[in-house]
C-alpha cells in the first residue's frame, strides 16, 4: 500500500476512525453519486427504462456528504474565516480571540443539535415515495455532524486556553495536502525542488555568501572539482 494513504500508515497523527467517517466515506459517497446519477441519465435517455429511486439515493448520498464533510473541515480547522485584523496581533491575543469565537462555536452548535435531537425523537417521519426510506435516516446525518463538530470545536477551545500563555501560539489549520498525504519521501522531492528553484525549506542551513571575488571564484573551482 502506498504511503500516501494515511488511514494505512502507523504514524498518523488522528484517529482512524475519524479519517474514516468525516474522509473516506464522503469520498466513497460523493463516487457514488456521481455514478448513481450518470447511470439514471443513460438508462433514462438511452435506453427509455430509468433507474427507481435513483435520484433520492443519491439525494441521500449528497447529504450525508456535505455533513459528514463538514465536520472533517472543521476538525482540519479549514473552515472559511476572515484573519485580516487577527492576524496582525500578537499570538496570545490571537488566543484570546480564539477562545471567544471557539465558546460561541460551542453554544451554536449545542443549540442546534439540542434542536436536531429533539426533532429527531419527536417528529414524524414520513418515507420516500421510490426507495420507501425514512426521512430520518437523513436527519440522522444532521446529528452526526453537529456533534463531531462540537468535539472538533472542544478541542480548539482547549488548545486555544492553553495557547493565551504561550507566546507561539498559532491557529491550527491543516490542509490535506500537508498533514497527511505529505509522507517522507514527498518532502524529500520538495526539497530537491526547492534547491533546484533556489529556495529553501525548513532545516536547511542557509550558504555562506562568498565575501570578495576571490572567494567567489574559489568556490566555483572547488565546485567544478
Amino acid at each position: 500500500m502506498p504511503k500516501t494513504y494515511p488511514l494505512f500508515r502507523r504514524e498518523r497523527r488522528i484517529p482512524r476512525l475519524l479519517l474514516v467517517v468525516e474522509e473516506y466515506v464522503p469520498g466513497v459517497l460523493l463516487a457514488a453519486t456521481a455514478l448513481i446519477i450518470s447511470a439514471d441519465v443513460v438508462m433514462r435517455y438511452g435506453f427509455n427504462s430509468p433507474i427507481t429511486g435513483a435520484s433520492e439515493v443519491a439525494l441521500i448520498c449528497v447529504v450525508w456528504l456535505v455533513y459528514l464533510a463538514a465536520a472533517g473541515v472543521a476538525r482540519r480547522g479549514v473552515h472559511i474565516n476572515i484573519d485580516f485584523l487577527v492576524n496582525r496581533v500578537k499570538p496570545r491575543t490571537i488566543a484570546i480571540f480564539d477562545v471567544v469565537v471557539e465558546t460561541i462555536t460551542l453554544v451554536i452548535l449545542g443549540v442546534l443539535l439540542w434542536a436536531a435531537t429533539e426533532y429527531f425523537l419527536t417528529g414524524r417521519f414520513t418515507a420516500l415515495p421510490a426507495t420507501g426510506m425514512s426521512k430520518s435516516f437523513v436527519t440522522l446525518a444532521v446529528l452526526i455532524s453537529l456533534a463531531l463538530m462540537m468535539v472538533h470545536s472542544a478541542v480548539f477551545l482547549v488548545r486555544a486556553l492553553l495557547g493565551v500563555r504561550d507566546p507561539r501560539y498559532r491557529r491550527y489549520a491543516s490542509p490535506i495536502e500537508s498533514e497527511e498525504i505529505e509522507d517522507p519521501d514527498t518532502r524529500a522531492l520538495r526539497r530537491v525542488d526547492s534547491e533546484l528553484a533556489g529556495g529553501r525549506t525548513r532545516g536547511d542551513t542557509p550558504r555562506r555568501s562568498a565575501s570578495s571575488p576571490t572567494e567567489a571564484a574559489d568556490s566555483d573551482e572547488g565546485s567544478d572539482r
